[in-house]
């Protein structure tokens, strides 16, 4: 109840939460439920004053694990009480949801251990591709959801990273392990999809609320906007939001041991609610080879972690794939990161939805995972050229010292500042360009690795996240969509003519200062306008040039600009005679 509480908003300094921390400070529990759920309340609400009990957690924790041997190495898992015969993956998910958050606070635990953790889930995925709750037991929603979760946790913290530090200096390229758990984890995904309900736990005649509070974190963990083609935290939140009313009180009532009570239903239906709903700060742009544009695949996770702590906020990242997402689709991500060493293959269809999700105000941050033992200059060329052809009259240029982007979140060590390029589009800048690499750091700082690097290498390291730092909060300026908000481009009604009575029709009046940098301003104000007031409108950007008799045809005229200009005398004197007329 204090986990949900407190990821629904409620402050840690509110007399409930302290009253609920005061009990949790007395209680030892003896079994791993009740241990890691402490643990967890104890690293949200107040890391820093419960530290040595979050330290005592843990060595709890690791204390209970039943540790066996398999063909892959040493395997760890837990069940209800300490070092028991057996595993379940319901006990061992929350034990491990407890380690993550105690790392999260400064509690390192060793590399060792995590692959000790990653071997447990690699052994007990079934053939289906799902988990079970034991050895012998059928994949449900709920275990293959706990399954996929936990190893994406465990892989993450084990150092299966494609990012090394080899005698004080950084590798990117051909010097770590490649994670090959992304195909178990997407055979995961995968029964997920083919068995995806937000209304019952597939495989299973009960623990639906259980089942949703683990989709929030494989969602989340994951990137996935969508499991299979569902939409599941839209569909799950729809779901509660209609369990809820048939409910008295507003509380939430599941079936099954302990969410049969309103008080656990309750907690576990606001957890996914609450937890689910983060707003997305960036997504990555899927093209190609997964091994090409996800080379680092712990970079975005690792980079959004420190955002949030930067920024006080909880957020999410997710994927989107180029070819198969909508325009709509991809400004669901106020920025989308596209990253590469070779080949860049987009077509016709790609490019021209790049370029709306600019021009609709999406924003592009690219690096080519240039340097520390990669070759990019294929992606860098193919890039280059991308740009030249989408935005012929904005080239990249290397951005100055004095540029907002290099302070925007806080200030990068001028040691290890490196180049960035920038597009102008749509009044600002809406590209930026690291041509080298920028990812292959940021999977490298998490706590386990800086603290035992080189200083210098680590300043490097902290160097190239507070970029990646400063691009989000530039690009964003900390202003995020909520997670369900729905985003609507505006249909153009060129079957409107201006003369028409009744027709709201307004076009833009054109000068060499930047006059259409903004193409889809007009058109997104005039769509605001229809709806908000109910009124026939055209919805174009029309453009129009100050001589043109076609000016006489619009009652009003829009002017945008970003630099000096001039009008000649007869510009001036068209659009004199053009005021004039009323």
């Amino acid at each position: 109840v204090t986990l949900a509480l407190l990821h629904a908003g409620e402050p840690a300094d509110s007399p409930t939460i302290q009253a609920a921390l005061q009990h949790l400070r007395q209680f030892k529990p003896n079994d791993t439920y009740t241990r890691s759920l402490q643990t967890m309340v104890f690293c949200l609400a107040e890391p820093q004053r419960d530290r040595l009990l979050i330290r005592e957690n843990v060595e709890w924790l690791r204390n209970a694990a039943r540790v066996y041997q398999t063909p892959q190495g040493e395997a760890v898992a837990w069940r209800y009480l300490p070092r028991p015969a057996g595993y379940d993956n319901s006990n061992t998910q929350f034990a491990i949801l407890a380690l993550m958050e105690a790392e999260r606070v400064g509690v390192v635990l060793p590399d060792t251990f995590w692959e000790a953790v990653a071997n447990h889930f690699r052994v007990t995925q079934s053939r289906d591709g799902g988990w079970g709750y034991t050895t012998g037991h059928h994949s449900t929603g709920s275990m293959t959801t706990a399954g996929i979760a936990s190893l994406v946790i465990a892989t993450g913290k084990s150092g299966r990273s494609r990012a090394r530090v080899r005698g004080g200096r950084v590798q990117c390229c051909g010097a770590g392990k490649e994670n090959d758990d992304w195909v178990r984890i997407e055979r995961g995904l995968d029964w997920l999809g083919r068995h995806f309900s937000v209304r019952l736990n597939p495989g299973s005649t009960g623990n639906i609320l259980y089942y949703l509070y683990g989709m929030e974190r494989v969602g989340r963990l994951t990137g996935q906007r969508f499991i299979g083609a569902h939409d599941w935290y839209r569909e799950g939140a729809d779901y509660l939001i209609q369990m809820q009313r048939r409910g008295l009180g507003g509380q939430w009532r599941g079936v099954g041991v302990g969410e049969d009570k309103p008080v656990i239903g309750t907690s576990l239906a606001l957890l996914f609610l609450s937890k689910g709903r983060r707003p997305i700060v960036v997504a990555k742009l899927e093209y190609g080879r997964r091994d090409d544009w996800d080379y680092h695949s712990a970079a975005i996770p690792k980079l959004v972690d420190h955002v949030e702590q930067s920024w006080h906020q909880p957020l999410g990242w997710q994927s989107v794939d180029w070819a198969a997402a909508t325009v709509e689709h991809l400004l669901e991500s106020p920025v989308l990161f596209l990253s590469g060493a070779d080949d860049l293959p987009v077509g016709r269809e790609e490019k021209k939805k790049l370029k709306a999700y600019i021009q609709q105000g999406g924003f592009l941050f690219a690096e080519a995972r240039e340097g520390n033992g990669c070759n990019a200059r294929v992606f860098d060329r193919k890039f280059r050229a991308l740009m030249a052809e989408l935005f012929p009259d904005s080239p990249l240029r290397l951005l100055p010292p004095d540029h907002p982007i290099w302070y925007a979140d806080g200030k990068v060590d001028p040691e290890f500042l490196r180049p960035l390029l920038g597009v102008d589009a749509c009044c600002r800048i809406s590209i930026v360009y690291s041509p080298r690499n920028l990812s292959c750091f940021w999977e490298l700082s998490d706590r386990r690795t800086l603290a035992r690097v080189p200083d210098a290498v680590r300043r490097e390291i902290e160097a190239c996240v507070q970029i990646g730092q400063n691009v989000l909060a530039y690009a964003t300026n900390r202003r995020l969509k909520e997670k369900l908000e729905r985003v609507h481009l505006p249909e153009r009604q060129v079957d409107l003519p201006p003369t028409d009575r009744g027709v709201l029709a307004i076009a833009k009046l054109m000068h060499e200062g930047g006059g259409d940098d903004a193409p889809q301003a007009l058109p997104n104000l005039l769509a605001f306008i229809a709806g908000e007031l109910g009124l026939r409108v055209r919805i174009e950007n029309r453009t129009v040039e100050p001589t043109n008799e076609k000016l006489y045809e619009y009652p009003l005229l829009y002017i945008q600009g970003r630099f000096d200009f001039q009008w000649n005398e007869k510009e001036q004197a068209a659009i004199r005679r053009f005021l004039d007329n009323g």
